[in-house]
């Protein structure tokens, strides 16, 4: 193994000793913690309010939206584009609730009810503004998100090309299975 990459290993332990502490320390039962936890509920309302008959398709397109903003959400934060003060937990990424649930629940939501490309194209782009202008201020004032080297203005093409491309793919895989 060569020096440096002992250094890499050595200061990645040391960074994570320093980002627990700093979760017991700072996160733990905090006010974004609770928001952060209570996220959990959307997915109740979301069980509650889905289409039982496409359900695996709405489940699907949910999922691709974890997915894919994960990635993105990694990414930006690798460039150090934003960053998360706040964690729910010291092992996942801060970001997982929102990716995970907060997001998918969203999108999933306006897939069912917006089914018609114009019509969905629409809604996410009204979506996409929310969560631009109304949704990220919000984290930052609650001290959860902090963009370092990003406008929340760049956040509205990524979240509505996030929409497009989600439905899209949902909608090649759905027509793949009826086609067998």
């Amino acid at each position: 193994m060569s020096e440096d990459f002992q250094h890499i290993i050595q200061r990645q332990y040391e960074l994570r000793d320093s980002e627990l502490a700093h979760w017991i320390r700072d996160d733990l039962f905090s006010f974004p913690w609770w928001v952060g936890v209570s996220s959990v509920i959307l997915l109740w309302i979301w069980f509650k309010v889905v289409d039982r008959s496409r359900f695996v398709e709405i489940t699907l397109m949910g999922s691709l939206t974890g997915l894919f903003s994960t990635l993105l959400d990694v990414t930006g934060c690798s460039f150090v584009l934003w960053s998360y003060p706040d964690s729910v937990e010291p092992i996942f990424p801060p970001m997982f609730p929102a990716n995970l649930v907060v997001l998918p629940s969203v999108y999933m939501v306006v897939y069912q009810i917006f089914y018609s490309w114009k019509s969905y194209m629409i809604a996410s782009m009204g979506l996409s503004l929310f969560l631009s202008f109304v949704g990220e201020p919000l984290v930052v004032l609650l001290g959860s998100y902090q963009p370092t080297n990003w406008e929340y203005l760049y956040s509205v093409p990524a979240y509505f090309l996030l929409a497009i491309g989600v439905k899209a793919i949902t909608h090649k895989i759905v027509r793949y299975q009826s086609s067998s």
